[in-house]
């Protein structure tokens, strides 16, 4: 979506002016959504990191304890030698491989919103002192504003053509079904998400209405589709009944999906 690509330009533009502002070897922006409290691997982007190596730091998303958390948390962080924090045996074979030696990294907030985490990476030890810190953190400061602006403009944009796509098929009575994938298609856009997915609900009967509306990439869409066939089970009707939106951080970890 044009929303989203423009965050990307920017972001993208972010890290390619730090590497060149500091010297370092590649640039890192690990993007934080504070509504979900996760990072968005989808949207991380970095100057300088061989592609095969951000795929590998994708799909091993920041966990609690991990540096990226961390950073988020105390606002900065600093490694003057990798050879020296408790890594995996991977992990350090990929930052050697990353060309990356030593880093420091700072928190990316505005006004109490945390917006991501900036990595500034090098190819050799060194120590970092008050000034190292200083100038990452004015730096810091300035992306934070131009990102959480971008977004803000993005999600009320998003928000209001959602709002005018929806008003404009119920007036003219158009095919509903193309309403509902508007809903999730504007949904993929306003959350940063890979996938939407919309189930209808007859209450009457207490079962979905086969198939559900869904959007982006779902690596199983027909085993989602057998799915919607069958009654809701106890985790579905605890979503249908939930006050407030429900967020599972793990789904692996929640007996009831397996």
């Amino acid at each position: 979506s044009a929303g989203r690509a423009d965050l990307r330009d920017l972001t993208t533009a972010i890290v390619q002016y730090a590497r060149v502002s500091f010297g370092a070897i590649s640039v890192t922006y690990w993007p934080w959504d504070a509504e979900t409290r996760r990072f968005l691997p989808q949207l991380m982007v970095a100057d300088g990191i061989p592609e095969d190596d951000l795929d590998y730091y994708r799909a091993n998303e920041p966990r609690p304890g991990h540096v990226t958390f961390l950073t988020l948390e105390s606002d900065y962080y600093c490694v003057p030698d990798i050879g020296t924090e408790p890594l995996t045996a991977d992990a350090m074979k990929r930052l050697e491989h990353s060309g990356i030696r030593s880093f420091q990294a700072a928190a990316l907030e505005i006004g109490g919103e945390k917006v991501g985490v900036l990595y500034v990476s090098y190819p050799y030890k060194r120590s970092y002192g008050r000034d190292d810190r200083s100038a990452l953190a004015s730096f810091a400061a300035y992306a934070s504003w131009l990102i959480a602006n971008t977004r803000r403009l993005r999600r009320a944009d998003t928000t209001q053509k959602l709002a005018q796509t929806t008003a404009r098929e119920f007036a003219l009575g158009g095919d509903h079904q193309k309403t509902l994938h508007s809903i999730c298609a504007h949904a993929i856009e306003m959350f940063d998400c890979t996938n939407a997915v919309l189930f209808r609900y007859d209450q009457s009967s207490n079962t979905l209405i086969n198939p559900p509306t869904t959007a982006g990439h779902l690596e199983n869409d027909a085993l989602l589709r057998e799915c919607s066939r069958q009654k809701p089970d106890d985790w579905l009707l605890t979503l249908l009944r939930a006050e407030a939106p429900v967020i599972q951080e793990n789904v692996g970890t929640n007996e009831s999906l397996q």
